[in-house]
């Protein structure tokens, strides 16, 4: 038993380096200003110079992923590829948890299923898993926990002293997973109304679970003691939709292809049918707990698409990617049926699901190449301002961090016009003045800086691909609204 399971997991691991491998390779070029903020901040981190809670100019995720990474970082150097492999390892441990978690409750076969469904991935789930900025990694980890909870609580009610352990490190992940990234709470707190009947209701076990929550939620505390200035940044409050033909177009089509399989069309109905059979063979399961499962993420799914339907604040899609676990999970379940029933139909069906598997991967590699020539524009201009030895200027949020980090953070931004910024860089360049301004040329920057607001700076223009480099006469911050004694006070305050 112990030579088999050693050879599966060998095998999930190949998996989930194969599933990925496209990404690593073109890992560069895909490079957006998200992910170089998260590398630029565990860069400083391992300096010495920044120790941060949540992200730049963010109070509601936590960095968990950046934190996770860190010892192989220090190890191996502070680069992306380093830091992919990270997220891989993660993808691993969810893999691994997945398989345990069914492995309790005596469905190891769907649990071998289940984890290598999740060890291929598909494109957009693989995408967002190697993502370093989004915390998508350590979401499903978190959310794939509540099936052990699940569990937990429904067979360890006799035993008042296990629960109370039991509740004290469910409030720990309750409170980190609200660290981590709020949406989360529109999932896991339904592990407890799944297991309602099974839980003691008492004071002491209220407290006991207030208690693991305020520990998990630690980090968060801290940083509001410490760092009070992010209390006054944008933060995803809640505003309502009135765009709800948009969102119907969403619900209705973006959401369901996109949490199913991102790929080609026969695969996602491929995996429809496979999650639709699950549904039917579900209705007769006598698994109370495996039926508990499914109710859990079921319900956490509604209420996450019900938040989307009536909420501006959370109208981007990617923020539910990681319900695509659902599908996962009916599918591996159907399968798991016909791999007892009729093996040579389940072998069927795993060779369909490999060659579509195949199809879409080959597609999506080709997609990732194509989508690098701005990151390649990106990477020359951070060369052509080092060359100038510029070390301060102001930029759009999608180029800046980009560039600050294929400069090895020698160049610092004020980010124009957005909140996520890094507060040091930003007064940097306040006191330094600006040696450059980096706008697209698309943006408006030029029409509202250069004309409407009269500016006597004489400057240089320097056409990089698709970007314009402004090089003024002398250091600058004139165009920006208020006076740089002004806004170094404001920012200064914190």
């Amino acid at each position: 038993m112990k030579l088999k399971r050693f050879v599966y997991f060998t095998v999930i691991i190949i998996v989930s380096i194969f599933s990925k491998f496209y990404l690593f390779l073109s890992a560069e070029f895909n490079l957006e200003s998200d992910q170089s903020l998260s590398l630029l901040m565990s860069k400083r981190i391992l300096e010495g110079k920044d120790f941060p809670l949540f992200y730049w100019g963010q109070n509601y995720m936590g960095m968990a992923e950046i934190w996770f990474s860190l010892p192989l970082q220090f190890f191996l150097g502070s680069e992306l590829k380093i830091f992919l492999i990270s997220q891989v390892i993660l993808s691993i441990l969810i893999c691994y948890l997945i398989y345990y978690s069914f492995l309790l409750i005596k469905k190891e076969v769907m649990g071998v299923i289940f984890s290598f469904l999740f060890a291929f991935g598909h494109p957009f789930l693989n995408k967002h898993l190697l993502n370093v900025s989004e915390n998508f990694g350590f979401s499903l980890l978190i959310g794939i926990s509540g099936f052990y909870f699940i569990f937990q609580f429904n067979t360890n009610k006799e035993s008042d002293l296990l629960q109370k352990k039991i509740l004290l490190f469910y409030g720990i992940i309750l409170g980190f997973s609200l660290y981590n990234r709020e949406i989360l709470l529109f999932i896991f707190p339904f592990v407890l109304l799944v297991s309602f009947k099974n839980i003691r209701l008492s004071l002491n076990n209220f407290v006991i679970l207030t208690f693991g929550f305020i520990i998990g939620y630690l980090p968060g505390f801290i940083h509001y003691i410490i760092i009070p200035y992010y209390k006054k940044l944008i933060r995803p409050g809640f505003k309502v939709n009135t765009d709800l033909m948009n969102t119907f177009y969403y619900l209705t089509f973006k959401i369901p292809s996109e949490i199913m399989i991102s790929g080609e069309f026969l695969f996602q109905i491929f995996i429809f049918l496979l999650s639709l059979l699950g549904i039917i063979l579900l209705i007769r399961e006598k698994n109370i707990i495996l039926l508990k499962y499914f109710l859990y993420y079921l319900l956490g799914a509604l209420t996450t698409l019900f938040v989307f339907l009536i909420s501006a604040s959370y109208s981007v899609d990617r923020y539910y990617f990681y319900l695509s676990i659902g599908f996962l999970f009916l599918s591996s379940y159907s399968l798991s049926i016909l791999y007892d029933k009729n093996k040579k139909v389940f072998f069927i069906f795993i060779l369909l699901y490999l060659i579509l598997y195949i199809d879409t991967y080959t597609k999506e590699f080709k997609k990732n190449i194509e989508y690098s020539k701005n990151i390649v524009q990106l990477k020359e201009i951070a060369n052509k301002l080092k060359q100038r030895n510029f070390q301060f200027g102001i930029a759009e949020y999608w180029s800046a961090y980009t560039v600050q980090y294929f400069s090895s953070d020698t160049i610092h931004f004020l980010i124009y016009m957005d909140k996520q910024s890094d507060i040091k860089s930003t007064i940097e360049v306040l006191e330094n003045k600006a040696q450059f301004f980096l706008f697209h040329k698309d943006s408006s920057f030029e029409d509202y800086f250069l004309k409407n607001r009269n500016s006597k700076i004489k400057y240089q223009k320097e056409e990089v691909f698709d970007y314009i480099i402004y090089i003024p006469e002398f250091k600058t911050l004139d165009f920006l609204e208020g006076s740089r004694e002004e806004l170094l006070e404001e920012w200064r305050k914190y």
